[in-house]
């Protein structure tokens, strides 16, 4: 070997001294004879032995660490170069490269020579990190370090992997006993405090601030707010530090005020306030907590006692009515959230007297808003109990604002067409009534509802949750905005979790919803009101009305399951369960089919019969004015006297009249949304229900217009049920509809929440 320019020449010496070689194998040399043997040289070694080959300054870690050990071991070595590296004995290792980055953590394994190193394997090229010195390779040595790594860290030699911040403080925790060699110090960002983050309180300019420190020392470190939150909400453990580091999470603090914590931080506006709602909650939390309560917050730690026990107030002059005690509770409850500004939701019980008690609290400037049908019967009621306050409806075509009037009243659909000209007004008090109105909260009318200002705002509703929890959150949205944070979050922090049968979601939503939200049932506040009772009619189709249902059970249903289960919409599938519902209730609803009378219209016919001969007076209710007059038309031809009530009926006050009558008609059909609301009709005691429905909230409506104080009589309410129909399943569903209204507001939840597309099919397959 010797140095030509930056490298080295190898060629090989030949000896001159070889006299002969014999078949055997030995070689004269000399005059002695020497065994030969095979050298395991290849022609292409041969070759370039023979002519000399170079190498250069990059080449010559090869040839010192792979063709020099392999010529040594064959022919001795002369070397008279300077060029060429020494060859060191140095031990290979796993060497753990850790570098921090955004959201997580660099994990490189690699095989290093020498510890600091010497050389680093690059694949399968060993880099030397020094020019003179370069150490042998061991390769089955670097084998079993490669298996190694792979059994004890799950990482692959010279592949680099990425630990999100979670995953990394798990791997930096494993790699404590283990013996390869780290380098960079990204890992330090990894480390985990060994106690839990501390929850500190303070306010600042009057605004609530909730930061979590590690220790009590005047210099601790930080966590996010926002970051703690999230990893609580992912289910997780271990929250970053600002700076590095990790901490755990303060897993017993968050499992009793996390939800809380969720929703006061939710209801935050834009500028860092709470809602004056929210701050009741706040308080609360603070007692809890054993913080003292700011001197701004502290009139409303007496507000969230009154609310639970409200004062006795003033009653309105020229207040012409005689409250009950639960009435008088409730107008006193009223008082104290008028007086705070705060809004207010009254979902007592159907029949309890909602529009006398908000009657109770009026003052000058205040609208009324109401379904078109009712607004005749507020301004009545307003007459009656307020006849010192000046009242005006504004509504129809010719309408006209009267601003000397004391209590405006209008319809929903006003409000939508004319809510410019009502936003420039400043309304003391507004009032939607049979509130389930504005339950979208991206429909038109909830939209102009909550643009609305007041200084009180209520509703009423004696269903406040009809379909799912977004009803209550639109509620709350236009009474107490932000109080129970956006809709997104509200779906998110309490719909799902309460979907998938967390109690402490529905505890954390009763506890911040309970001082606002006043519901008593008749059960409670009228015990000596007769029961009312179900007694469901169960009907078996004749063949034909069979048939007809089982052929659209066939075709349409079934068609409309496999396009549910392929993600199609639902529009046709509840064209088919309407279609489904009808053929149980009569023929001559479905196109293109007609009968003179169906299983259903018998049964009616005949418990009306028994019913009449007995002294009871009657109420039918239907979702279609179509049945209605089917129903009509088969009353006709007996001697029964009836009266219709529909969306089309102009005289509802003189219908109701005629049917309260001690002398009067001993039926009253109607249809189930003109019917559902905004009327007593207590001479009635047996309801009957043609078409259940999956929504129990209008039927029971319904029903509770004869179930009310004045009742005498126990009530019984007939749903007419179509045997091995769909119809059957619809009656399962009304109990998990009813179980979502009763969980929310105060009751223990029973069975499943779930209302998904999955209960539609549910509803059309195997019927």
């Amino acid at each position: 070997i010797s140095d030509h320019g930056t490298g080295v020449n190898v060629k090989a010496k030949f000896t001159q001294g070889v006299k002969k070689i014999y078949k055997n194998g030995a070689v004269l040399f000399g005059s002695c004879l020497y065994p030969s043997h095979d050298l395991g040289m290849t022609e292409k070694e041969v070759t370039w032995l023979k002519s000399g080959k170079f190498f250069g300054h990059m080449e010559m870690i090869s040839l010192v660490t792979e063709w020099l050990p392999s010529l040594t071991e064959r022919f001795p070595v002369e070397n008279n170069s300077r060029n060429l590296p020494t060859l060191t004995h140095e031990q290979p290792l796993i060497q753990l490269t850790l570098s921090k980055v955004d959201g997580g953590l660099l994990a490189t394994p690699q095989i290093i020579y020498g510890s600091p190193p010497v050389a680093i394997l690059e694949g399968n090229f060993l880099r030397p990190l020094r020019k003179k010195n370069i150490p042998m390779r061991d390769k089955d040595k670097e084998h079993h370090l490669q298996n190694d790594l792979e059994r004890e860290t799950g990482l692959e030699l010279g592949k680099c992997v990425h630990f999100n911040d979670d995953r990394a403080v798990d791997f930096v925790k494993s790699l404590q006993a283990w013996k390869g060699v780290r380098a960079g110090d990204g890992w330090k960002s990894f480390t985990i405090d060994d106690n839990p983050l501390i929850p500190r309180i303070n306010f600042n300019n009057g605004q609530f601030h909730l930061d979590f420190f590690t220790d009590h020392s005047e210099m601790p470190k930080q966590a996010e707010t926002s970051k703690v939150m999230e990893i609580w909400e992912r289910g997780d453990s271990v929250v970053p530090l600002l700076g590095g580091g990790f901490a755990k999470l303060p897993s017993d603090w968050f499992h009793r005020f996390g939800k809380t914590i969720q929703l006061l931080l939710a209801a935050k506006t834009d500028d860092g306030d709470i809602p004056s709602a929210s701050t009741v909650t706040l308080v609360k939390f603070l007692e809890q907590m054993k913080h003292p309560i700011p001197d701004f917050l502290k009139d409303f730690k007496q507000f969230a006692r009154q609310a639970l026990s409200p004062p006795q107030s003033e009653r309105p002059t020229g207040l012409m009515a005689n409250l009950r005690p639960y009435q008088d509770f409730g107008v006193d409850w009223l008082n104290v959230l008028k007086s705070k500004k705060i809004g207010a939701i009254l979902a007592d019980d159907m029949g309890l007297g909602k529009t006398l008690q908000t009657i109770s609290i009026l003052e000058s400037k205040s609208l009324v808003i109401a379904p078109t049908s009712l607004l005749q019967n507020w301004k009545k009621e307003l007459s009656r109990f307020r006849p010192n306050l000046n009242v005006s409806i504004f509504h129809g075509h010719q309408r006209k604002m009267d601003n000397q009037a004391d209590v405006i009243i209008t319809s929903y659909a006003i409000i939508r067409l004319d809510l410019d000209d009502l936003k420039k007004h400043r309304w003391s008090c507004i009032v939607l009534d049979e509130a389930q109105a504005i339950k979208n909260p991206d429909s038109q009318i909830a939209q102009a509802c909550f643009q609305l200002p007041a200084r009180f705002r209520m509703v009423l509703s004696g269903t406040p949750i009809e379909n799912s929890l977004e009803d209550l959150w639109s509620l709350f949205h236009f009474v107490n905005p932000g109080h129970l944070g956006t809709l997104k979050d509200f779906k998110n922090k309490i719909i799902k979790p309460a979907m998938a049968e967390d109690e402490s979601a529905l505890m954390a939503l009763r506890s911040q919803i309970r001082p606002f939200i006043l519901r008593r049932l008749k059960s409670q506040v009228a015990p000596a009101l007769p029961p009312r009772t179900e007694s469901v009619l169960y009907v078996q189709l004749s063949p034909e009305e069979r048939n007809i249902y089982d052929s659209i059970a066939a075709l349409t249903a079934k068609e409309a399951v496999e396009k549910l289960k392929k993600g199609g919409t639902v529009i046709e599938a509840l064209e088919a369960l309407l279609r489904l519902r009808q053929a149980c209730c009569h023929p001559s609803l479905l196109p293109g089919h007609q009968a003179v009378t169906s299983a259903k219209l018998d049964i009616l016919l005949e418990k009306v019969e028994y019913l009449r001969a007995n002294g009871h007076k009657i109420l039918v209710f239907s979702q279609w004015t179509s049945f209605l007059n089917i129903i009509e038309k088969s009353l006709m031809q007996t001697d029964a006297s009836y009266l219709r009530l529909d969306g089309t009926t102009k005289n509802r006050g003189e219908i109701v009249e005629k049917f309260q009558s001690d002398h009067g008609p001993e039926i009253l059909i109607m249809s189930l949304k003109a019917g559902g609301v905004g009327l007593n009709l207590s001479q009635a005691d047996h309801v009957f229900i043609m078409d259940p429905w999956w929504n129990p909230s209008a039927e029971d409506q319904a029903a509770d217009r004869a179930h009310r104080i004045g009742q005498t009589k126990p009530v019984v309410v007939h749903p007419v049920i179509a045997m091995e129909t769909v119809e059957s399943k619809i009656l399962e569903l009304q109990k998990i509809k009813r179980n979502l209204a009763k969980a929310a507001i105060g009751e223990k939840m029973e069975q499943s929440l779930t209302l998904t597309r999955d209960n539609l099919l549910n509803l059309l397959e195997n019927i």
